[in-house]
């Protein structure tokens, strides 16, 4: 898979985009700017006898698409070393994989890229980085700030930012927020009175 020059130009910060482009240029993956998902901001893939594959979802604004996008090619990155050394499978988010995205943010975590009102979370967060932007909640937050809302996104909050006890719609049922455990939150589904956890950054409607 072959990139237009300009394929990065308003998905990441402009003083990010050569480096994009050189991290794709050195280790060609299939990269796909995917439509957007409500329980991940991207994903690393490979099946038998294909390339393998990266998404980002379009969703994003350019500083979250730029930490997604070297997220998934550090992924990358061990996946194939591995392959080529015949190393034993580690956990996804362990050492190496840690080690690879840290090496592959260094070169932008700067000024020039980042304002510094991420720049400063994110430097905390690379010291030991973990399965999620949205895992950390003060990058998280400060990446939020950053967000314009689409269109099919109005009228919609961040569960994260709804009060405790108040009710709302996911994906068509309608749940009563408890308490944040984490990077989910803990809900008990109105009808059935089920208890389920929810990703905090997910977009819920006020009910």
């Amino acid at each position: 898979m072959s990139l237009p020059s300009n394929f990065f130009k308003g998905l990441v910060p402009e003083s990010a985009e050569a480096y994009c482009q050189q991290l794709f240029m050195a280790q060609p993956v299939h990269l796909v700017v995917s439509r957007p998902r409500r329980t991940r901001l991207g994903d690393f893939t490979v099946k038998p006898g294909k390339r393998p594959r990266v998404t980002v979802n379009a969703d994003l604004n350019p500083y979250s698409f730029l930490i997604t996008y070297l997220h998934e090619m550090a992924h990358l990155r061990v996946y194939l070393h591995r392959m080529s050394v015949g190393g034993l499978r580690e956990a996804p988010h362990g050492p190496q994989w840690k080690k690879t995205f840290q090496d592959l943010l260094i070169p932008v975590a700067n000024e020039q890229v980042f304002p510094k009102e991420i720049l400063v979370p994110l430097v905390d967060y690379m010291k030991n980085p973990r399965a999620s932007s949205s895992a950390d909640m003060p990058l998280y937050i400060a990446l939020r700030n950053f967000d314009t809302l689409q269109p099919s996104h109005e009228n919609k909050i961040r569960l994260l930012d709804l009060n405790e006890g108040a009710s709302f719609v996911f994906q068509n049922r309608v749940f009563v927020k408890e308490t944040i455990r984490r990077t989910r939150v803990l809900c008990t589904h109105q009808a059935s009175q089920k208890r389920y956890t929810i990703p905090a950054h997910v977009l819920v409607e006020i009910y």
